[in-house]
Parts: structure tokens; sequence; C-alpha cells
């Protein structure tokens, strides 16, 4: 891969390094396209990329650029690792309590069958029993806590 030195419009002298093949006009010209940005601009990538345009920096600063490139890339991946453990452990007393409405349903559907009638059965207007309306809203609950997770 060749390497390339270009003084910027600031004075700087930036190191390029230019895919093979690439000559030292093409180093320029990428030097000259991503200086020319104005000092508002976009924010610095979080990690010195090999290939953009920088100042030659002092061992001290590379070490520091390095460190904190390392650090947040630990920070991202315990912040990946640990949501989806914490839901999925939170979910636990959530899917012992569904269970215990469904035992509690089943016992109550075998002691106090509700009045089912046909009519309300094909219109869906069955009310049912105070159980089978906490169970039904309880999974209701349940799968809108899933769907907003995803």
């Amino acid at each position: 891969m060749p390497v390339f030195h270009v003084t910027g419009p600031d004075g700087h002298t930036y190191e390029i390094n230019a895919p093979e093949g690439a000559t030292e006009q093409d180093a320029i010209q990428y030097a000259q396209a991503n200086l020319a940005q104005p000092s508002g601009g976009a924010p610095a990538p979080t990690q010195p990329q090999p290939s953009a345009a920088q100042p030659e920096q002092s061992f001290m600063d590379k070490l520091g650029d390095q460190l904190t490139y390392q650090y947040d890339q630990l920070n991202q991946f315990g912040n990946n690792l640990v949501d989806p453990i914490a839901h999925h452990f939170a979910s636990i007393p959530v899917g012992l309590a569904q269970l215990g409405m469904h035992g509690a349903k089943a016992v109550g559907d075998v002691i106090a069958p509700a009045d089912n009638t046909l009519s309300g059965l094909i219109t869906g207007k069955q009310d049912g029993n105070w159980i089978d309306r906490q169970t039904a809203a309880y999974d209701k609950w349940v799968q809108d806590r899933e769907n907003a997770y995803q």
C-alpha cells in the first residue's frame, strides 16, 4: 500500500495511505477533497482511519486515540451485551406470572365454567368471567411489551 506525504493548506503534513495502483496525484486530490471541508462540518471519526488525511501525531497522541477507541468499543460491547441479558432476566418473573394467570384460569374453568353461549362465541361478545378477562389483558400486555422491545 503506497504512502504519500501531502502538505495541506493549513501547513500540516498529512500521511495518506492509498490503495494499490494509486498515484501521488490521487492522494493529493483525496486530501484536497477531505481537507476542504469547513471547520464546523461533520464530527471527526471516533477511531483514526488509516486512509484518512491526518496531521502527523506524536506517539502519545496515537496511544491516547487508540485507548479512547478501545474504551468506546468495549463500552459499546457491554451495552449491547447487558441490554438483552437484562431484558430476558426481567422476563422470567413476567413469564412466571403469566403461567400463574393461565393456571388460575384453568382451575377457574374447571370449578366454575363461564357461560359461553353459541351466539356469544360467534359474535365475539363473550365476556367470560373475571379471571378470563384478566388473563387476556395480561397476555396482551406481555405481547405489547415484547413487540416494543423488538
